[in-house]
């Protein structure tokens, strides 16, 4: 397991692109009620302290977030907060109190229009990357349904077209 523990660089009043991986890479959310706790408490969490979330898919072992930070120091307690209430709950779901569930998070900060819209595709795509849905539509733990609902499909069309994912994953995204 890598060690190294990339910096935090924030920045007030700006987009960031959010990845974490459970430890060891392991499929801690393998079931469909762990994967609505998840989502639940991502929306709650983001809601305590004010966080808009653009987007969001989160699959067995890891996640992708877009988020709009206000202010410096919000990001890193939101993902603390987040990152414990989500291990306390899946620990206690799995009856194991006492085990690490997050390795760690990276962010990145989104500097361009076309950064953003490739990065929702990117999110959006996740389930497909990893195997886990032949769809979109077949998915459910992801932003796209609010997408579609409120942007529409032809718009979510529009923007996969103009707004090509090739494939940027990190080297810490998971397999």
């Amino acid at each position: 397991m890598q060690t190294h523990r990339p910096p935090h660089i924030f920045q007030p009043d700006s987009l960031y692109f959010v990845t974490a991986s459970t430890w060891n890479k392991e499929k801690f959310f393998d079931d469909d009620a762990k994967l609505t706790a998840f989502a639940s408490l991502l929306h709650k969490d983001i809601k305590i302290y004010g966080i808009k979330l653009e987007a969001w898919v989160v699959l067995q072992n890891h996640y992708h977030i877009i988020i709009h930070v206000d202010a410096l120091e919000l990001l890193p307690k939101f993902i603390r907060k987040f990152h414990s209430d989500s291990a306390l709950y899946i620990n206690k779901f799995d009856n194991n109190k006492k085990r690490k569930v997050w390795y760690q998070y990276w962010e990145r900060l989104i500097r361009t229009e076309e950064d953003f819209y490739t990065r929702i595709n990117y999110i959006h795509n996740n389930s497909i990357k990893h195997g886990i849905s032949n769809s979109m539509d077949d998915y459910k733990f992801s932003s796209y349904h609010d997408y579609a609902n409120t942007k529409g499909k032809e718009w979510l069309q529009d923007c996969f077209e103009k707004y090509l994912v090739i494939d940027f994953s990190v080297p810490e995204d998971v397999d």
